[in-house]
């Protein structure tokens, strides 16, 4: 009798239930990618009075924030708590550590304290290539000796029919102008599998290691199964495909001379514009990649056009309503 691998139990964090009605997926036909192994998802917000419902995204990714941020085991002892006594507070008081956390993380390395492009991507992983988080690193962050310079997410995706792993390393980029966010979107990825010159290490293999000390996984089993996958003595040590995702979101100038009278006429009008977008954005990422001497990799670039950037930070900010200096 074959054994049964526990990450056959690894879940995703969050319900996504709904999530077809804040985020939607148009299917695109991509021409075929010579030499490369890329793919795309192309992913745009609900329409609600003729327009992007940017409010209502934000309202909906901020309710994700403690999945986000929160190790598994630590929100299973919260709930082990209410459990016991019925104390709703251990939930208001992770959503504040939440909050606190993510605040802190961006304060701490520079980025706009309302700047949600990995929690975005978190939420895309889990909820659309049904992949858990393996590690949290926003949660590390508030260790001031924790490497996490590293990908902005590591998700997982266990297939059982061949006992293989896919390790999804991702990258998540806002921007206005969608060219540089996809430019910098690479670049970042190209460091990450390169050497550092100061360490003498890869980033990525800084990674490797943070997945190994620090599984976010529920249980001792679980921690064992993923080692199982790095151990080079292991007989799984072959069984890991790499996969990088590039999260790009970016202002949208279709947004600005949408066509139609009702919210489904525009939606329509949008999505065919879109695809268009779609097509010419896919073999631009094509020839980046090549150009960045990365055609052995695989990709997934996902889009996601936003009426404005600028607006979607600041609303995120006062959703947050933190100072990261508390």
């Amino acid at each position: 009798m074959v054994e049964k691998n526990p990450l056959e139990a690894l879940t995703i964090a969050g319900d996504y239930r709904g999530i077809e009605n804040r985020i939607k997926e148009v299917t695109v036909s991509l021409p075929a990618a010579d030499d490369t192994q890329i793919s795309g998802r192309f992913f745009y917000l609900d329409f609600k009075n003729h327009e992007p419902n940017q409010e209502i995204f934000v309202d909906y990714i901020f309710k994700k924030i403690d999945r986000y941020c929160i190790p598994r085991k630590e929100r299973n002892q919260a709930k082990k708590k209410y459990d016991e006594n019925g104390d709703e507070s251990v939930f208001s008081e992770l959503h504040d550590k939440a909050i606190k956390l993510f605040a802190y993380s961006n304060s701490s390395r520079g980025a706009h304290l309302g700047e949600p492009a990995e929690l975005i991507a978190f939420i895309i992983l889990e909820a659309f290539l049904d992949a858990p988080q393996i590690a949290s690193k926003m949660y590390m962050k508030t260790n001031p000796s924790m490497p996490v310079h590293g990908a902005d997410a590591i998700h997982v995706r266990y297939h059982k029919e061949d006992d293989c792993l896919d390790l999804i390393w991702g990258e998540a980029k806002l921007y206005e102008n969608l060219n540089n966010g996809i430019s910098n979107a690479i670049e970042s990825i190209k460091n990450f599998i390169s050497y550092d010159e100061k360490t003498g290490n890869k980033p990525q293999n800084r990674d490797i290691e943070i997945i190994k000390d620090f599984p976010d996984v529920d249980n001792d089993d679980m921690r064992q199964a993923i080692c199982d996958y790095f151990d080079p003595y292991s007989d799984k040590a072959g069984n890991v495909q790499h996969i990088y995702t590039c999260l790009v979101g970016y202002d949208e100038s279709l947004y600005g001379h949408l066509v139609g009278n009702t919210d489904a006429e525009i939606e329509q009008y949008f999505r065919t514009e879109y695809v268009k977008r779609a097509v010419d954005t896919y073999n631009s990422f094509i020839d980046k990649v090549k150009k960045a001497g990365l055609s052995e990799l695989q990709f997934i670039i996902f889009l996601l056009p936003f009426k404005s950037i600028d607006a979607l930070r600041e609303s995120f900010k006062a959703k947050l309503r933190v100072n990261p200096d508390d």
